[in-house]
């Protein structure tokens, strides 16, 4: 399988898109599972069109913001989206997903090795992603510490339904 990977453009924005709402799909029914589907149509209300709202400024074309594709045999099978925060020199993965029947490939760590280079190229002196606790998001966890993340900070979030 030939991987390549390059800048994703504005015209990638919708396959991305796919790729994340297939790739999340266990995570939010986990959460409906979790919350109720009350409480989650509160929180999440059309969560695959935020998701959408969420990347679009990253294929712009913006140094600072930007995606990444990674096509195999010229399929895109999977993205991530990246931002330079150069006032804390902290480079952010943000979101990235690879197309579930594209999985245990490499792809992921193809894409993180990248973005990794380009944060040192670009003077970045740390490197962060977050993820969620949930276990559909266990092979997110085990990929970021493959890609060498190895500290981390707990953070919860309560909801209550009113």
């Amino acid at each position: 399988m030939g991987l390549e990977i390059s800048e994703a453009g504005y015209n990638d924005l919708f396959e991305c898109a796919r790729i994340a709402a297939r790739a999340w799909e266990k995570g939010y029914a986990e959460y409906k599972e979790i919350l109720g589907e009350d409480l989650f149509n509160v929180i999440f209300p059309d969560w695959k069109k935020a998701k959408v709202d969420s990347m679009e400024p990253f294929f712009q074309g913006n140094r600072d913001r930007q995606a990444f594709k990674v096509e195999a045999d010229g399929v895109i099978a999977g993205f991530v989206t990246v931002q330079l925060d150069r006032i804390r020199r902290i480079g952010v993965i943000c979101n990235n997903a690879v197309d579930p029947d594209f999985q245990g490939r490499g792809i992921g760590s193809a894409m993180y090795d990248l973005v990794l280079e380009m944060f040192r190229s670009e003077g970045m002196v740390a490197a962060e992603v977050s993820t969620m606790n949930e276990d559909a998001y266990i092979p997110a966890r085990k990929a970021y510490e493959k890609a060498g993340f190895d500290r981390k900070l707990e953070k919860l979030t309560y909801y209550m339904k009113l």
